[in-house]
């Protein structure tokens, strides 16, 4: 496609997924790689029952395309693509855009405080690659270009996070412990501002503070940067005020710039890059700090800490 300024458009395209495929078989697919990825590791229960199985969508925001029509057939291809190992139970979907996974986690974990007990998969999709969405971007002036460097690479992903009831621990090897995962809304977003990041700034307090006795550290700070100058104000104005709770100042990674911006995946995809990476020896940080940015006013944050034998889990 082309843009406004006669350019093509530059996007981050999973080279798995034929091109022609539109939208709706573009994030089904990618939906049911990362689940079965995500369930890959649990045992089957012992009698060869099937696990009891809530799903929670992170979608793309509900004014940005219509993400129903979209969560009925994602529902529907990851249940049938777990069928032989889960009963999915009920699906309940966040239509929050980058934010949702941090809702999701959330209302899992509330699941598994009330008594359920199975998983509960938080499975994050989206795809920028349909021509309504990149229309919509280049509209309102978010594409990155040649000739206009202040906006992002419209990307697409799905990654999965599953969360185990204290039951289901010794049926899973666990990862990582989620915690202090919020929202709040930023008031201050008119044109022409400075973005002084207080929305953010709170729930990165919120979440830090679940850090044991408050002599915690976060050691390395995840953000959903992408090349718009008012993420990085209040990135720049949050990493300020929470100095005091990061090690060494925090080392900052922006998995936007490999992969071009995933919108309603980016919370479950930055989990599952910062446990990859402290397992397998590439980062020394056990405990990271996301700090994730819609593209309206909603604001969250999750701290993640790698498993050290709790009760609340997540792989």
């Amino acid at each position: 496609m082309i843009d406004v300024t006669g350019r093509p458009m530059v996007v981050a395209r999973d080279g798995g997924l034929a091109v022609e495929l539109e939208a709706e078989e573009r994030m089904a697919q990618l939906a049911v790689v990362a689940a079965v990825d995500a369930f890959a590791g649990v045992l089957p229960a012992e009698d060869g029952r099937r696990i009891p199985l809530r799903l929670f969508l992170a979608l793309p925001e509900a004014d940005r395309v219509s993400s129903l029509w979209r969560s009925s057939r994602l529902s529907k291809a990851v249940e049938d693509a777990l069928a032989d190992r889960a009963e999915v139970v009920a699906v309940q979907c966040f239509t929050l855009g980058h934010v949702a996974g941090i809702g999701a986690v959330h209302a899992a974990q509330r699941a598994i405080s009330e008594g359920f007990v199975g998983c509960c998969l938080i499975l994050g999709v989206d795809s920028w690659l349909d021509p309504v969405s990149l229309e919509w971007l280049d509209e309102k002036g978010l594409l990155h270009s040649s000739a206009r460097l202040f906006g992002f690479v419209p990307g697409e992903a799905a990654a999965g996070l599953l969360i185990g009831s204290p039951q289901m621990v010794g049926r899973t090897m666990p990862s990582a412990v989620l915690q202090g995962g919020n929202l709040s809304a930023e008031e201050n977003l008119l044109p022409e501002t400075p973005r002084l990041g207080l929305a953010l700034t709170k729930v990165a307090r919120n979440a830090l503070r679940s850090l044991d006795d408050g002599d915690g550290f976060a050691e390395a700070v995840f953000t959903d940067l992408n090349g718009l100058p008012e993420r990085a104000d209040e990135v720049g104005y949050t990493m300020v005020r929470v100095n005091e709770r990061l090690r060494s100042g925090g080392r900052m990674i922006t998995p936007a710039e490999w992969f071009g911006d995933v919108g309603a995946a980016t919370v479950p995809l930055m989990a599952a890059l910062a446990v990859a990476a402290a397992e397998k020896g590439y980062s020394p940080e056990r405990i990271t700090l996301l700090l994730i940015q819609s593209l309206g006013a909603e604001r969250g944050a999750l701290l993640i800490s790698l498993w050290n034998g709790g009760t609340a889990s997540c792989r």
